[in-house]
């Protein structure tokens, strides 16, 4: 073969490789190279099981955005964990208790005046303030409330929902966008605004609820409608200390997590009860106790019910009390005392004479385990804690946080799941526990500083940072050092990158591999043509030298600005 002919065979493959290194620099930008999914773990990565259908639907999907909501509050303090949500433009934020057994999402409106709780942390929603509100008609296809429906009060979608503490919220329903914490546009959804509010809403410090129920009214059913994110959420609940975290869409999770043992089993369609996220009990074990009685006592009622909105535990009777004589049992062996609860008007059962909250770990000293054996066969194990509650006056003081719901069925509340990342995994019909530190994943999968102010403006910033919901450069460079001793390396957004893309790529994984080959190849034939073709090579020059460098955006303003923890107790 002659020289000209070697030199322009060289000349072609050069052209291709500059056009595969365009191609593949097109697709890491928009978050097509992300690899972290593995079909045997369905806790990590987006949600791509198979690549079938058109090449837009793959797009899409792996395009989905999710979303990290730290949670602050903790049991004895206020009975409930709350996410702040940012509604509006500009957006103002709101604090709203994540609760799985609702659907409805609802914030005071500016209108509702005294019939709105005065104790609410922050102003009420002003539709007439924000440039995004749209009303909700009654004929409008987003007139959508659930059970119970939607009526029509002055040509207005109206609402109206009652609880088992006798408290209700009724309102109007609006239109305006939610801001995600990662940088990119605020969704379009529709939520509650509050005319009138009783009982315990009335009194509560949280400005309202997020409803993550299953119904179209929910927040997170319109997103996953909306084709914007995977139709999946978890949350985790911190344990003594409180907050924790609400992670939306499919969520990039630690290693730690991943590397944890998980318990999975079905979620069981209801016909009477819809909406709610309902599982298969099989049995309990307090310890090495089995509580021997038929499954059957669970399926009372409606059964038994994830309810993340319901403080504590409440059992058939058959099975509370068996549960309860289990407990007595081992803690008259440790030899605790029965003592009164705080509270004159309820009969807790308390126990005396235990460690202190701070040593929460050698409660097990004391106190036995509590098992729960799910329809898969399935057994997550629970320490003391998650079925206690700190007594509030007497040190060393617990009480069971465990109640006799007679035939109405079973609800398992935040209380049992406080250091348990529960996944619902609403696509897969699957709830996944995984024992973890709730407070450590919040910690490390907040949204940096400059992405909230990216997509909400640096007022949002400053508060997201004040309430430890979002990090700092700083603290982002220190978990990359740690990510990288530990086998890999996360990328994290930054402003203008892809909103919502957080990929874990490691060294070992085939795909990293074979990108890196691939990039190489294109490396070494942009190289090529760059040495073959002078006026190519001059181009590239003139074009480097014209043009100045730009360094990633920092957390300018922020970096300075002074950080609050809170810390809660149980």
């Amino acid at each position: 073969m002659s020289s000209l002919r070697v030199q322009s065979t060289l000349k072609q493959f050069a052209q291709i490789a500059i056009v595969c290194a365009l191609f593949l620099s097109v697709e890491f930008a928009a978050g097509t190279s992300s690899f972290p999914y593995s079909p045997s773990n369905p806790l990590v990565g987006f949600p791509v099981r198979h690549h079938s259908g058109s090449p837009d639907l793959f797009r899409r999907r792996l395009l989905l955005r999710n979303a990290t909501l730290p949670l602050h509050g903790a049991v004895r303090e206020n009975g409930y964990f709350a996410a702040d949500v940012r509604l509006g433009t500009p957006s103002s934020a709101y604090t709203l208790i994540v609760d799985t057994g609702s659907t409805m999402t609802y914030v005071p409106c500016a209108s509702c005046g005294v019939s709105c709780g005065p104790n609410h942390e922050n102003r009420a929603y002003d539709p007439t303030a924000s440039a995004t509100y749209q009303a909700v008609g009654c004929s409008s296809d987003r007139c959508q409330c659930g059970v119970p429906s939607c009526t029509c009060e002055n040509n207005a979608c109206a609402y109206q929902r009652t609880y088992a503490e006798h408290s209700s919220s009724s309102g109007v329903l609006v239109a305006d966008v939610m801001q995600l914490n990662d940088g990119g546009a605020g969704l379009p959804v529709v939520f509650g605004c509050e005319l009138k509010e009783t009982g315990e809403i009335f009194k509560q410090q949280a400005d309202g609820l997020l409803g993550l129920g299953n119904s179209p009214a929910s927040v997170i059913n319109q997103l996953v409608a909306a084709g914007e994110m995977a139709d999946t959420f978890s949350l985790c609940y911190g344990s003594v200390e409180g907050n924790g975290a609400l992670l939306l869409g499919a969520v990039q999770l630690p290693k730690s997590v991943q590397s944890s043992g998980i318990v999975s089993t079905p979620l069981v369609p209801s016909a009477q009860h819809p909406y709610y996220y309902s599982v298969k009990l099989k049995g309990l074990r307090v310890g090495d106790d089995d509580l021997n009685m038929p499954a059957t006592v669970f399926d009372q009622g409606y059964g038994t019910v994830l309810d993340s909105g319901t403080t504590f535990v409440y059992l058939p009777t058959q099975a509370y009390q068996s549960f309860a004589r289990a407990v007595r049992k081992a803690a008259t062996a440790s030899n605790l005392t029965m003592i009164p609860g705080s509270d004159p008007a309820f009969r807790d059962v308390c126990y005396g004479n235990a460690p202190e909250s701070r040593a929460a770990g050698s409660l097990e000293t004391v106190f036995p385990t509590l098992s729960l054996t799910f329809g898969s066969g399935q057994t997550l194990t629970v320490p003391p804690i998650n079925y206690l509650f700190v007594h509030s006056s007497t040190v060393g003081g617990y009480c069971l946080g465990v109640f006799d719901n007679g035939s109405a069925g079973t609800l398992l509340g935040g209380l049992i799941f406080r250091d348990v990342l529960v996944q619902y995994d609403r696509v897969g019909g699957a709830a996944r526990f995984t024992s973890t530190d709730c407070q450590a994943i919040s910690h490390e999968l907040r949204p940096l500083c400059s992405v909230v102010q990216a997509g909400e403006g640096v007022e949002a910033a400053r508060d997201a940072m004040r309430r430890g919901d979002c990090r700092t450069v700083g603290e982002s460079q220190r978990q990359d050092v740690e990510q990288v001793e530990d086998g890999g390396f996360k990328l994290a957004p930054a402003p203008g990158g892809l909103p919502g893309w957080n990929a874990a790529v490691h060294p070992g994984h085939p795909a990293f591999i074979g990108v890196t080959i691939i990039l190489g190849l294109a490396l070494v034939g942009a190289a090529l043509a760059l040495a073959l073709q002078p006026r190519l090579r001059e181009r590239v020059l003139r074009r480097l030298k014209g043009k100045r460098g730009s360094v990633p955006g920092e957390d300018i303003a922020l970096v300075s600005q002074g950080r609050r923890f809170e810390i809660l107790s149980a």
